[in-house]
């Protein structure tokens, strides 16, 4: 084909999601930012396939909250949530919907 044609890629929808970690503290007090946010925190276990034994799971689960109960739901375009761990560290998570139709050009 000529150059300068125009091919689109149809992508299968989908999310792309940055994770950001901060290290905030030495530690977080996770009923704290349950009674200070509300019921709107929910308390997020380990995921795994398999059964797996004790010494895998977390202690203290982290709390996971949407940024939109905090006033930042959406940064950018992007979701935001975040997850709180007893360990200090504070993840925050931005997701984005991949457009379903990608335009490229031919080299």
């Amino acid at each position: 084909m000529p150059h300068g044609d125009v091919y689109h890629l149809v992508v299968p929808p989908g999310y792309v999601t940055a994770f950001f970690l901060f290290d905030v503290s030495d530690a977080i007090d996770l009923p704290g930012v349950r009674a200070a946010v509300g019921p709107t925190v929910e308390t997020r276990r380990l995921a795994t396939r398999p059964p797996t034994p004790t010494y895998l799971q977390y202690q203290q689960p982290p709390l996971a909250l949407d940024g939109s109960v905090i006033g930042a739901g959406e940064v950018e375009n992007c979701r935001v949530r975040f997850e709180a761990f007893d360990y200090g560290v504070v993840s925050v998570a931005l997701t984005q919907g991949l457009p379903e139709l990608l335009g490229a050009r031919r080299p």
